[in-house]
């Protein structure tokens, strides 16, 4: 075992990258991160580069938004501390041995920081992990999926790990399978290896994953023409393009990525998301944040915690009306919008959407007025991000036509509002004012297919909506 262990250290460099996020000082996540590699086989012995990206200080007529690295000067404070709080486990802990920090002076965004630290990676391999996705299985065989790595260079480029949002993977892309085979185009799934259990990946997701460091150097993060930008996710442009590649071209068009994912069955995930924007350090619990109270606090401490779970369970059962009044206009959609033909919007039946204690109605439009800036630092407030509401889709029609096209963002049922906000943040310098839609809905499982999504904002008779959707 030992063998292995040094084996797996001289073929892997892990790469962390880390960001300011609500949660800083507090090393609780990335501690949690760091304790994980202990579970998976001869990553606690291998060198690890941890990459403290760079920040701007927000001016002052502009909000925080964590997603694009803007911070306000208390916030610089707390993550400078931060930074001071993690080079001591790396001199002190065990479960940060071997580790070297990066401290990058811009701010680079999640690929370019992965490309900075790049340059100091001299493995074959790169071990990628986010500070906030920590390893839950016991039973990864590093060593097998690196010698069939080794032994199938031309195929394999990537071997990504899933998490709780991903185990359906399976049943999410039968229909590209169907479709493929229906045009006799082959497309197959399964990686032919009894050992390690791969399957095609139609996508390149960000979170922990193992990657040939060649071609992270020749496509990924390369010198000379980059698929991905400054400021980009690497899922968000290489992760689409494999996406379109593969729905057209099958098997063929997946040789050039060589995406797999790491695929036991049943499946099962490897990671578990600790969700740095809201975990709540030192046992503090903010009442703003529900999700995270279920996430990261166990069930004995939350019983246990009786005055704060009657605030919790308020927050749960009822969305604040004046809150989100202040910002937006709201219209409710019939109560499942595939049982509505023509999947248009129509207006309330009563004055007020809202009545105290009463649930939201399941499906509803907030419609808001302003620029792409604006609207994502709305998104990205913790009272709003505190709400028992999902977001599944965002269109935006420009006030002047002749300037700006549409915008029309929606997710999978995978995703949630941050998978928004990364895609409008990218258009923070789009000062043009536009009408936007955004379609939500209370928790549960989404009414609405995704591919229909866009019928949902089709026009309807109360609200004009000037697109040729």
């Amino acid at each position: 075992m030992a063998e292995n262990n040094i084996d797996i250290a001289d073929r892997i460099t892990v790469v962390v990258t880390t960001s300011p996020t609500r949660s800083n000082p507090s090393i609780d996540v990335v501690k949690t991160v760091f304790d994980s590699f202990k579970k998976v086989q001869g990553v606690h012995e291998c060198r690890k580069i941890l990459v403290f990206d760079g920040y701007d200080i927000a001016k002052e007529n502009q909000k925080t938004l964590f997603s694009s690295g803007r911070i306000s000067l208390e916030e610089e404070v707390a993550y400078n501390q931060y930074k001071q709080n993690v080079m001591e486990l790396i001199a002190n802990d065990d479960s940060f041995k071997n580790t070297e920090a990066l401290m990058l002076t811009e701010r680079m965004g999640y690929s370019w920081a992965l490309k900075a630290a790049m340059k100091f990676v001299n493995t074959p391999y790169v071990f990628s992990c986010q500070h906030d996705y920590a390893f839950t299985a016991q039973d990864i065989p590093t060593l097998d999926i690196l010698n069939l790595m080794d032994q199938h260079k031309d195929l394999i480029n990537y071997v990504g790990f899933m998490s709780g949002s991903n185990v359906t993977y399976l049943q999410q892309i039968e229909s590209t399978v169907i479709k493929l085979n229906k045009q006799n185009i082959p497309f197959t799934l399964k990686f032919p290896d009894d050992k390690v259990p791969l399957v095609k990946l139609n996508f390149w997701f960000d979170k922990n994953h193992i990657g040939r460091v060649d071609y992270y150097r020749r496509i990924v993060v390369s010198d000379g023409r980059c698929i991905v930008r400054r400021g980009d996710f690497v899922e968000d442009r290489l992760g689409q393009l494999i996406r379109k590649r593969v729905a057209v071209g099958g098997d063929e068009a997946h040789s050039i990525f060589g995406t797999y994912w790491y695929h036991p069955m049943p499946a099962t995930p490897a990671l578990r998301h600790l969700d740095g924007r809201r975990y709540l350090a030192d046992g503090q619990i903010n009442e703003y944040h529900p999700k995270a109270i279920h996430r990261n606090i166990s069930l004995v401490q939350f019983m246990n915690t009786q005055s704060k779970y009657d605030v919790i369970t308020k927050h749960l059962r009822v969305v604040d009306e004046e809150y989100l009044k202040k910002n937006f206009k709201i219209h409710t959609i019939s109560h499942r919008v595939d049982s509505n033909p023509k999947g248009t919007i129509s207006e309330p039946d009563t004055q007020y959407l809202f009545e105290s204690g009463i649930i939201l109605p399941r499906v509803f439009i907030l419609e808001y007025v302003g620029s792409c800036e604006q609207l994502t630092s709305i998104l990205n407030e913790e009272h709003f991000q505190s709400q028992p509401i999902s977001v599944h889709g965002i269109h935006g029609v420009p006030t002047d036509e002749d300037q700006s096209d549409p915008i029309m963002y929606t997710t999978e049922p995978s995703q949630d509002v941050q998978h928004l906000i990364k895609k409008l943040s990218t258009r923070d310098q789009d000062d043009e004012e536009y009408t936007f839609y955004i379609l939500v809905q209370t928790f549960g499982k989404l009414a609405i297919p995704t591919k229909n999504l866009q019928s949902a904002f089709t026009k309807p008779t109360h609200i004009q909506i000037k697109s040729k959707l």
